[in-house]
């Protein structure tokens, strides 16, 4: 599914339920605006928007943070939070998606008016664990990639060590956490969807090939800026080949959530 088919898909189901109505309070139409989030390092410094927003949509299917946390040096081969991983590096995390979305609660405050709604779809996570599979099955079999690049002698174990992608996928109870303790929004409603890495990956001969599309398009620039472009397409051959084999035996399915918030 495409993000802009799942759009049209909340959407749908969305506008009955609390667009139509917010329509009908106010006698007239209300403009969709939709943002793709990506990390903006001038953030703290951006000025709020001069328009007044009555609603707007948001979506970070791959929840993307400003900064690669800090304190990640005891991650060792890893390149993101893994089961391997100890618990300063989860913290780590935690902390450096609160203070962004926070900061972007409050930008958002800024630019839309009272009792306005946003509505913010997230990729998430089941467990309070953030190592579970939901969220960390995909980052394993790539960084099982990197380290095949690694024994054949491509890369340099130092470069490794010092990459850590800046993801995070929140649960649904720190999401209603931060925006209590903000203020800046109260929460209208909450769902859970579950989606498939890709409906195409259950057939054998394209299994793998569509989402590995999708993670090299997300990732690549990362990747490139730190090991350099020489690896890039035999590490996505390797990560094809990997996530393949995890398809063939196991259905892995994203899960997502949708927050509903009026503004203050």
């Amino acid at each position: 599914m495409t993000s802009l088919e799942m759009i049209s898909i909340m959407f749908s189901n969305y506008y009955p339920t609390f667009i139509k109505p917010l329509e009908s309070a106010r006698g007239n139409k209300l403009v969709l605006v939709l943002f793709q989030l990506f990390p903006d390092p001038s953030m703290e410094d951006s000025s709020p928007m001069k328009v007044c927003i009555l609603f707007t949509h948001h979506i970070a299917f791959i929840g993307f943070l400003r900064f690669v946390p800090e304190g990640l040096e005891n991650n060792k081969q890893n390149i993101y939070i893994a089961k391997t991983s100890p618990l300063d590096v989860l913290q780590a995390y935690g902390k450096q998606f609160q203070t962004d979305f926070t900061k972007f609660l409050q930008l958002r405050s800024k630019e839309i008016v009272h009792d306005g709604r946003m509505v913010i779809v997230f990729q998430s996570r089941s467990s309070l664990v953030p190592t579970n599979d939901e969220c960390s099955t995909l980052w394993e079999l790539l960084t099982m990639s990197l380290l095949e690049i690694l024994k054949e002698g491509l890369v340099r174990e130092s470069d490794i060590n010092s990459f850590n992608l800046p993801f995070y996928f929140p649960h649904g109870d720190e999401l209603m956490r931060i925006i209590e303790e903000d203020g800046s929004f109260s929460l209208d409603d909450m769902d859970i969807f579950e989606v498939d890495w890709d409906q195409h990956d259950i057939e054998s001969n394209n299994r793998g090939k569509k989402t590995t599309k999708s993670i090299r398009a997300v990732t690549e620039p990362l990747f490139a800026s730190h090991f350099g472009n020489s690896i890039i397409d035999m590490l996505f051959k390797k990560f094809e080949k990997n996530l393949a084999d995890h398809l063939a035996t196991k259905k892995t399915r994203h899960l997502c959530v949708v927050i509903s918030l009026i503004k203050e």
